[in-house]
């Protein structure tokens, strides 16, 4: 996705209104792609990042329009880009989207806003060597973060909690971290509709799993249930495969296969339940294929006679990639 321009925009401080009496203009930055976030989908548009702004300051700006977006190449966790960063009433404002929790936030909050300000000071020529005080956007760095086992309402953490030693610190960086769990912060969660409904839908995927559904129709399960309840309703009748996709590959994967390796080999049971794994992920590929289409016979033989399970994860990434069956053939040489 491209980067967008950046207008940083003053507000009236003896009003609720954003205006646009003075204000800079950051050039977009160069094209990268990055794959996109549900996170992202959902908040990289103004009518709904200015919603969770509102919610998160106790604020109620109305003109969406008075608000740019750009999407972020800091923050990469996992090969995504799960940050959201706008400006609104002369603040610049990084919100960014974590599943599990991480000390080092505020390090990447640092990175991120010098390379802002770089930015602005050489774009918009400011003399740093002038006698003029030079006026700068307001820093907020925000971790919206939704770890099964974060208990926590709110923390904050700090950039001089990773020096080595203690005392007087000439910088400093903070990140507020709010636990967007379902149940979790409940004034926050009522002034912005979409957080709710996105903490709801991970609920609803985390709780099947861990009933033990497979992954991934535990995540097709928890979208037409939130489908049928009216919950990202619009969102996902437009994007359901996608949303599969993202949250597939959002999972490490690779860390809970270790886990389960561990839990078979304490119960003596690794070969059955490698098995039924395997089975799983079969299932769920024919399920996904048959959205497409009509499944050749020889197709689903051999998805079903398939017994790697790493073989069955990369079929299933090829299937959430392809927009019909003759290309996820074509993909995976079926």
């Amino acid at each position: 996705m491209a980067m967008l321009g950046l207008n940083y925009v003053r507000t009236n401080s003896d009003s609720n209104i954003l205006c646009e009496e003075e204000s800079y203009y950051v050039s977009p930055r160069p094209v990268r792609k990055f794959k996109d976030t549900i996170f992202n989908l959902l908040f990289n548009k103004p009518e709904e990042a200015l919603q969770l702004f509102n919610a998160l300051n106790g604020t109620d700006y109305k003109d969406a329009s008075a608000l740019r977006i750009m999407t972020l190449e800091a923050g990469l966790y996992l090969g995504y880009k799960n940050d959201v960063a706008f400006m609104v009433a002369d603040r610049l404002n990084l919100y960014e989207h974590q599943s599990t929790e991480n000390a080092n936030m505020p390090l990447r909050g640092l990175l991120y806003f010098t390379e802002e300000y770089q930015r602005l000071i050489d774009e918009q020529k400011m003399n740093l060597y002038g006698e003029k005080l030079l006026l700068l956007p307001l820093p907020r760095y925000i971790v919206l973060c939704n770890a099964a086992d974060m208990e926590e309402e709110k923390k904050i953490l700090r950039l001089s909690d990773a020096y080595r030693i203690k005392g007087y610190a000439s910088l400093e960086c903070t990140a507020i971290v709010y636990n967007i769990n379902a149940g979790h912060n409940k004034e926050i969660m009522e002034g912005c509709r979409t957080l709710s409904e996105y903490a709801e839908l991970i609920r609803r995927q985390r709780e099947s799993y861990r009933a033990g559904t497979e992954l991934l129709p535990s995540i097709a399960g928890a979208i037409d249930s939130c489908i049928r309840d009216n919950i990202l309703k619009e969102f996902l009748l437009g994007n359901r495969k996608g949303v599969i996709g993202m949250l597939l590959e959002e999972y490490d994967e690779e860390k809970q296969r270790e886990l389960d390796r561990r839990d078979n080999f304490e119960d003596g049971k690794t070969e059955g339940k490698a098995e039924g794994k395997t089975e799983g992920k079969a299932e769920a590929l024919l399920m996904l294929l048959a959205e497409m289409g009509d499944v050749p016979e020889s197709v689903r033989e051999r998805i079903i006679a398939e017994k790697d399970e790493d073989v069955l994860t990369g079929w299933l990434k090829a299937a959430f990639h392809s927009g019909t069956i003759d290309e996820f053939c074509r993909k995976t040489g079926l």
